[in-house]
């Protein structure tokens, strides 16, 4: 059985972009690499002007690989990858030179080495000592004088991992941002006219509304957007009022 390899693939912001928004969903790439399905490929947004790394990248599996196919205009050498979205790490990568991360906090790290100018990326840790300003988050060593540390961007926290005050913190600013998100969406409806309450939209519309704007999420992405979410959490509440009321029994 073939084993599945992981490709670092760099990816211009424009196309970088346009899978991010789900109106891209393949991948013409020269078949340099021997790609294969079942592969994952980390795309890299990558500017070519400045020819800088942003520090963003999706993660993809590749489902099906077309090639040496001519009809299709498919020259000798170049594929066309078909894909499903894995991950997506909208991270920017931040200059030291611009900010420094807290002290004490774990921080995925570029450096560079002095002689070399090879990079990698490390978890280091911020410290402020007199004779070291980072360690490693693994075994608590200095990092190397040959090595320097040029950008960093926060750490993603494992959920299983993460300290219980930290995801209950998380989920309770998660869900007071969608509140007022919320809110806010009433009012401007509510100053339009549109009105959920007093049975104005029986609650069977509101289930084929819901119904409506989940499957523009589901299977048009692309023309979804905050509005349509924010339309959804509302009548999802406004059906949990109506059933704490009785009137869906």
């Amino acid at each position: 059985m073939a084993i599945a390899v992981t490709h670092e693939l760099k990816t211009w912001v424009e196309y970088f972009e346009q899978i991010l928004s789900g109106s891209k969903k393949f991948e013409l790439r020269l078949n340099d690499r021997n790609f294969q399905v079942g592969d994952l490929a980390k795309l890299t947004e990558y500017d070519v002007e400045s020819k800088y790394y942003s520090g963003r990248y999706i993660t993809i599996k590749i489902t099906s690989v077309l090639q040496n196919d001519e009809s299709l205009g498919l020259v000798n050498g170049f594929c066309i990858l078909s894909f499903d979205i894995v991950e997506i790490d909208l991270r920017e990568w931040i200059s030291v030179v611009c900010q420094l991360p807290a002290e004490s906090s774990i921080v995925q790290c570029k450096i560079q080495h002095c002689s070399t100018k090879g990079t990698k990326e490390y978890l280091l840790v911020k410290v402020a000592e007199d004779d070291c300003a980072w360690r490693t988050a693994d075994d608590n060593s200095e990092v190397d004088y040959s090595w320097t540390v040029t950008h960093w961007k926060e750490n993603i926290l494992d959920a299983k991992e993460a300290p219980l005050e930290i995801k209950e913190a998380k989920l309770k600013q998660a869900s007071s941002d969608f509140q007022q998100a919320c809110n806010d969406r009433l009012a401007r409806k509510e100053a339009e006219g549109y009105t959920g309450w007093d049975g104005e939209h029986p609650s069977q519309d509101l289930v084929e509304q819901i119904i409506t704007d989940a499957k523009i999420v589901l299977y048009a992405p692309n023309k979804c957007n905050a509005k349509s979410l924010l339309d959804i959490g509302n009548r999802a509440m406004m059906l949990w009022h109506r059933i704490t009321k009785n009137e869906l029994k």
